[in-house]
């Protein structure tokens, strides 16, 4: 080697380390992101989920419409699949549930276990198994039934406020709205 490349190779390794130099330091960088599979709790309707982590998400996979139609939780290690056209009907086929007019519809041992009954319909061996695990079996169920009559009562109220003759704008109804209709006695005696 030449003493100039010597020294415009030095002159080069030079200007890189006083680059490197010049740059932030490294305690002032933020760290580089790992991508852990660590996932969230969630608390939604004053019970906690999962969220799925968001590299195991992805936006291209097709759902199915299935999955829109059930909710799937886990107790004890156990899956329990609540199908919303199930419930719905286990419940109307006990009118005490929901029925104010009803007179057993106050009767507190009546309705718990009626509610027993509609639980074990998911899972059959809900009797067996400990008071926290009912518990949070029961209050899913129950949180469920909330959400699916809930939402009916919204699109129910919103149809029946619309102004006559008014196109308004168009809104997709319930999945499960004309399966929910018998709820509208109820709404009728609110009123």
């Amino acid at each position: 080697m030449s003493d100039t490349d010597v020294s415009s190779s030095s002159s080069v390794s030079a200007i890189f380390s006083s680059q490197s130099e010049s740059s932030e330091p490294e305690a002032a960088r933020p760290p580089p992101k790992k991508h852990a599979k660590s996932t969230k709790v969630v608390a939604h309707g004053g019970h906690k989920r999962k969220k799925v982590p968001s590299r195991l998400s992805s936006p291209q996979l097709p759902v199915s419409k299935s999955a829109a139609k059930k909710k799937r939780i886990v107790v004890d290690e156990e899956p329990l699949t609540i199908h919303n056209e199930t419930l719905i009907n286990l419940v109307e086929a006990n009118p005490s549930i929901w029925d104010q007019s009803d007179s057993s519809h106050h009767d507190i041992v009546k309705n718990r276990k009626l509610w027993d009954q509609i639980i074990c319909h998911f899972d059959p061996r809900y009797m067996e198994k400990s008071t926290t695990s009912k518990k949070k079996i029961a209050d899913a169920v129950h949180t469920r039934w909330k959400s699916i009559r809930d939402r009916f009562v919204r699109d129910y109220r919103n149809s029946q406020n619309a102004p006559s003759g008014s196109s308004g704008k168009r809104v997709t109804p319930y999945v499960h709205y004309d399966q929910l209709l018998f709820l509208q006695k109820t709404l009728s005696q609110r009123s």
